[in-house]
């Protein structure tokens, strides 16, 4: 049996870069406060963060192209791979209080690497069905579509992804 590695060893390529990757923690540290420089802190966030979006955006082209391209040959049945959730954050005044949304990284055939976006309790109530890969489906929103901060934060799930997208199909 031969898996597809060739696709996977693709998706490595493009995302070799180091400034492709923005930890979690980075973003924690980059708001560290320090001598009450609140301006300093922010502008080095935000620089950072469009930073990171602009430059993953050329291999997010090139990984959702060759993922594409598969689908359409008909190499993969309707599908998406989820991953961590890469963000939390409240819905603030304009949402309930008691409640927030979740931003989880994933990879469909049909968009490629994409955002996922849920309510907490959505979320919740998703992942104890049978549904979830289904309601998962029908909330991404392809990651070339979502906001610079968006991009930054989910890119740097999206080759493991890929790789377990491409670990689904065994040629013999």
């Amino acid at each position: 049996m031969e898996h597809l590695d060739n696709q996977s060893s693709v998706a490595d390529a493009a995302l070799t870069r180091e400034n492709h990757h923005l930890p979690p923690t980075r973003i924690k540290e980059m708001l560290a406060i320090e001598d009450n420089d609140t301006g300093a802190a922010f502008d080095r966030l935000h620089d950072t963060l469009k930073k990171v979006s602009s430059e993953a955006d050329i291999p997010m082209q090139s990984i959702d192209g060759y993922i594409q391209r598969l689908n359409d040959l008909g190499l993969f049945h309707r599908s998406i791979v989820c991953g961590p959730i890469a963000m939390t954050r409240s819905y603030g005044v304009e949402g309930p209080s008691d409640s927030g949304q979740l931003v989880q990284a994933g990879v469909t055939t049909e968009l490629g690497s994409v955002a996922i976006f849920w309510d907490s309790e959505d979320f919740c109530e998703a992942n104890q069905s049978q549904a979830f890969e289904e309601e998962a489906m029908m909330r991404a929103v392809a990651l070339c579509d979502c906001t610079p901060a968006i991009r930054s934060i989910v890119w740097p799930h999206i080759a493991k992804l890929v790789d377990q997208l491409m670990s689904q199909i065994v040629i013999e």
